[in-house]
């Protein structure tokens, strides 16, 4: 890629100095480097799509969508196998809503969400509002992640 178009990737990311829940694009491109990762057209195309924007949940089929009106040269399984390469380096956050339905979000710190069953849509719900202190876990064992999902629908 040109560096003329690299630098607009990583002057168009967002100041994420004051919060460490979003991902800038250099930070994410160093991430990708240190975890031996390629720095291949397509994850730079997704990379720019998913923080380009800001803090977002998407699922494989909604980036992909944005990948071809983006113009991007993509298969599904190349935006499949991304993402979830990038969960694996802690750049997103899987969020699985069982029935084979998962979002995966740009917010990697510890929160937790709500479902709107009608829209689709996932909130964020800040951690503190659900758990204030988590229990001791067993001896032996480290809490990695906890994940809740508040499903809602219309009190109508």
């Amino acid at each position: 890629m040109p560096s003329d178009t690299q630098s607009t990737y990583y002057n168009a990311a967002p100041d994420h100095t004051q919060n460490n829940s979003k991902v800038g694009y250099e930070k994410s491109f160093n991430m990708l480097r240190e975890a031996g990762l390629r720095l291949t057209w397509q994850r730079m195309q997704l990379i720019e799509l998913l923080y380009g924007v800001g803090h977002r949940h998407v699922t494989v089929d909604m980036l992909y969508r944005e990948a071809l009106e983006s113009g991007a040269k993509l298969s599904l399984s190349t935006v499949y196998n991304t993402m979830h390469r990038l969960c694996s380096v802690n750049l997103l956050r899987e969020i699985s809503l069982g029935n084979g339905k998962s979002y995966f979000d740009t917010d990697t710190c510890d929160h937790q969400h709500y479902f709107m069953e009608e829209s689709g849509e996932l909130l964020d719900i800040p951690c503190s509002r659900i758990f204030p202190a988590l229990p001791t876990p067993p001896q032996g064992t480290a809490i990695k992640q906890v994940d809740v999902v508040v499903r809602l629908q219309s009190a109508e």
